[in-house]
């Protein structure tokens, strides 16, 4: 039986930490403790929602055009559960920026404000809206969905 790894990044919240330097000791113990928490919220929100695992992947491959509410729903358990997003879809910029490196804030902000939708949508729709436009904008640094499910075989 093929297994599949879960490990999600979710967009804005590590974005800026790889970028220009080499991390401290401290911030790589935060960074792996953040990781390990974020595959548990995946993992997580696979099993309340049901979505296809498979579906996941696909995004990782840039394949968007998935129009399932399994996977709305799944992403917006994931942000609900990282704290950045409330089950009504209500984007939450300070919990979002509050771990974000100074440097990056401006860069960061721009992007949120791009991506949040101005209609009034159901709040799968919003999640689903705003992940997918954060990957469209800056798709490297997007650690949500670079490295969503990583399949391993035996």
């Amino acid at each position: 039986m093929r297994e599949v790894v879960v490990f999600v990044c979710l967009f804005v919240f590590v974005q800026g930490i790889f970028r220009y330097s080499v991390p401290s000791p401290s911030k790589i113990n935060k960074t792996e403790e953040f990781l390990r928490q974020l595959k548990r919220h995946q993992m997580d929100c696979i099993e309340l929602t049901k979505v296809d695992p498979d579906m996941i992947l696909k995004l990782k491959t840039g394949y968007w055009s998935l129009n399932s509410s399994t996977l709305k729903s799944w992403a917006l358990c994931v942000l609900n559960k990282m704290g950045i997003m409330s089950t009504e879809g209500v984007f939450k910029l300070d919990a979002a920026l509050s771990t974000i490196p100074n440097k990056d804030k401006e860069y960061a902000e721009k992007i949120i404000d791009e991506c949040l939708t101005p209609k009034a949508l159901p709040p799968p729709e919003i999640a689903w809206s705003y992940i997918k436009c954060h990957y469209r904008m800056d798709k490297y640094h997007n650690y949500t969905t670079l490295s969503i499910l990583e399949p391993r075989f035996t």
